[in-house]
């Protein structure tokens, strides 16, 4: 769910020797009974409630009970403890030993959220944002809810509320406030955030022109993003056919040739994770209970030094349902990182993500359809692909939806039209080549 960005890091050796320290000490700690656990629990020790609701719900250390694990959960979310209203929000959602309420869901995660737990508010801003769960969309709440989560370091959540202040979607159109949030998201590591302000900055939407920042916060969104970023190519194409025409497939030279579509599969975190590493202790705590968030978050951190490790945590992850986890799980399959290659393995991972519309799975999912690794070519479906993800704020996305549409590849013919809106919308985060192909398409 979450499009989560970390700063450029590298791992120094003794940064990461007292991660490991961390993780075998945690590792290490003798476990305690359920009985235990409850006798601490109802003594008011609520970490140890949110505990014993895990091991009834998972099954740990004796039978498996949701109703028993809901029962510790609400113990604990009474009690105040963020992470016990967070589960139990999470097991009402998806009616797991309590009658399914998507409303009771979503105060739950609110209430994590007003405690200051990010991840309660990024479920929560998803309920009235995008109507998870079938939840009503209020955009005036989901305003409110990712103004909370902007102040507590969400820099994707930063990022949204920047969208909905830019477009006057739920309340007032201000590009100034707009301006602020993709400037704080942009200061936590959200590449998209920084995309926007810079263009902002550097075109003087929403505040005075500052060309020198509007170029550090450029040149920060590249840094983080990554190329989709940066509007570098990224691999080459096959000759193709499209719609019974020959696409011209020579060298790219911006948007007329097939070999233009950037297709190298996409990650969360690709810069490393060194700035989480004083969380290393919570994200441990939180993954040995099998909170999947942990696990994806020391996959992150240590992919950089250790693949074979991460692919291992990313698959823990992955398997409870962290989108983001099976993204970065399936380009260390791609990409033979940490294991042997895998492209089947890998498509499934994109597209399970994808089904959950997680951004970058429905991004790598069309580079597949695209080339038809692991499944049959279809442009047209890729096209579908990219249009919906340039509609996740993903420009790359955008940018190759504007190729296709400017070549006819995936249509009855081509559309500078609509490759000309798509080459707006990538160049309105900065990306180089979209910004040439809107110029060569615009009326002169």
């Amino acid at each position: 769910m979450t499009a989560w960005r970390v700063s450029v890091g590298v791992l120094q050796s003794g940064m990461f020797l007292a991660c490991l320290l961390t993780v075998t000490l945690a590792d290490a700690k003798p476990k305690q009974s359920r009985d235990a656990l409850e006798a601490s629990c109802r003594a008011g020790k609520l970490n140890d409630c949110v505990e014993l609701g895990t091991l009834w719900s998972e099954g740990d250390r004796g039978e498996q009970s949701y109703p028993r694990g809901v029962e510790f959960f609400t113990l604990a979310c009474k009690g105040g403890e963020p992470l016990g209203c967070f589960e139990l929000a999470r097991h009402i959602e998806n009616g797991l030993g309590v009658k399914k309420n998507v409303n009771a869901a979503a105060k739950h995660y609110d209430t994590a959220c007003d405690a200051g737990y990010s991840p309660g508010c990024q479920v929560v801003a998803d309920f009235y944002l995008k109507g998870r769960s079938g939840h009503r969309v209020d955009l005036p709440r989901a305003r409110y809810i990712l103004a909370k989560a902007c102040k507590l370091g969400e820099g994707a959540l930063c990022y949204e509320l920047g969208l909905l202040w830019q477009d006057g979607k739920g309340g007032d159109l201000h590009l100034g406030r707009a301006r602020e949030m993709f400037v704080a998201g942009c200061e936590v590591q959200d590449a998209r955030a920084c995309k926007q302000a810079g263009t902002m900055l550097l075109t003087g939407a929403g505040g005075k022109k500052d060309p020198a920042k509007g170029k550090a916060y450029l040149a920060q969104a590249c840094s983080i993003g990554g190329e989709r970023f940066c509007g570098d190519e990224a691999g080459k194409s096959r000759t193709r056919t499209s719609a019974g025409r020959e696409v011209p497939d020579g060298p790219c030279n911006g948007i007329d040739s097939a070999t233009c579509v950037e297709t190298a599969v996409q990650r969360y975190g690709n810069e490393g994770g060194g700035s989480l590493n004083a969380s290393v202790e919570h994200f441990t705590k939180a993954c040995n209970k099998g909170q999947a968030f942990g696990c994806y978050k020391l996959g992150v951190i240590t992919q950089q030094t250790n693949t074979v490790k991460a692919r291992s945590l990313y698959k823990k992850a992955c398997e409870k349902g962290h989108t983001e986890a099976c993204v970065n799980l399936g380009v260390l399959h791609a990409t033979a990182k940490g294991g042997p290659e895998d492209q089947d393995e890998a498509r499934l991972r994109f597209f399970s993500a994808c089904d959950d519309d997680d951004p970058l799975g429905c991004l790598n999912q069309a580079m597949y359809v695209f080339h038809g690794t692991g499944t049959t070519r279809n442009d047209a479906k890729a096209l579908e692909l990219f249009e919906k993800v340039c509609g996740m704020g993903e420009p790359l996305a955008c940018f190759n939806a504007g190729v296709m549409y400017h070549l006819g590849m995936g249509t009855s013919a081509p559309n500078d039209t609509k490759a000309l809106s798509m080459f707006k919308e990538a160049c309105s985060y900065g990306h180089r080549n979209a910004c040439k192909g809107k110029n060569e398409l615009s009326p002169k």
